[in-house]
């Protein structure tokens, strides 16, 4: 029996859902540092969830800050299986990257302390970030549900196709989308009817029309927003390329 508790709204009230038959707890946030939301009220909630539904084990995500430490504090003495899926946070930003530095330096590791075993998404983040807790990690790969992401029945788009998928934050420009819009502006020269199809949403949607349009593309690059369930299948389905 799996119970989810996650973030949620800005307020105050906890919203009780169901998504596929789980039951989904979801935590309302005082405010966001960076794009990460914070309640200190958190600790106290996850306790009496906790104790609510009889939590045998606990699984926590990170390396989005807060929410997983406050898992962790609300254990006690129930065990945790920790997952962290990716290197570093730093950005290159002087903004926040001391911040990420302190956070990775001395909270990060009284989590990794805290947790029965370590799961990662690649052999690189266990050999080249977190070497110290090797004796406790184990890599699990991304899955994906191939029975709803398969090859379509019907032929792709007739225009060659490249989708990018991921946030349109300003705090996430690591994602790369600045970079595949200058390869775009290459690309369309050997390619001219080519079209990139960008999944997502954030504060720098405007940044990237702008350099799209400074670069002489607008007329190839398509914002739909954030998609969901069948129609971002949809949209895998009618691509050629995947980048990310």
């Amino acid at each position: 029996r799996v119970v989810v508790a996650t973030s949620g709204k800005r307020g105050l009230k906890i919203s009780l859902i169901y998504e596929e038959g789980i039951k989904m707890y979801r935590l309302p946030y005082w405010l966001k540092l960076s794009n990460t939301p914070v309640n200190p009220l958190w600790y106290f909630w996850l306790r009496r969830i906790i104790k609510k539904e009889a939590v045998d084990i606990i699984t926590s995500h990170a390396p989005v800050p807060f929410m997983a430490e406050c898992a962790h504090a609300a254990a006690h003495s129930i065990p945790v299986v920790f997952t962290y899926h990716m290197l570093s946070m730093k950005k290159g930003s002087k903004k926040f990257d001391w911040i990420i530095a302190c956070y990775e330096r001395f909270i990060l590791p009284m989590s990794l302390r805290k947790a029965a075993r370590i799961m990662v998404s690649s052999d690189a983040v266990q050999k080249s970030f977190l070497p110290s807790y090797a004796y406790k990690t184990q890599t699990v790969s991304a899955g994906v549900d191939t029975e709803r992401f398969r090859p379509a029945s019907t032929k792709k788009s007739t225009r060659p196709t490249i989708l990018f998928n991921g946030t349109l934050h300003k705090t996430g420009k690591h994602k790369g989308l600045a970079v595949l819009l200058e390869a775009l502006a290459e690309v369309v020269q050997e390619v001219p009817d080519v079209e990139l199809l960008v999944v997502g949403s954030g504060n720098a949607h405007q940044d990237y029309l702008r350099q799209a349009a400074a670069l002489g593309i607008e007329d190839h690059v398509t914002m739909v927003g954030t998609q969901f369930g069948d129609d971002l299948v949809r949209l895998y389905q009618s691509a050629h390329v995947f980048t990310q």
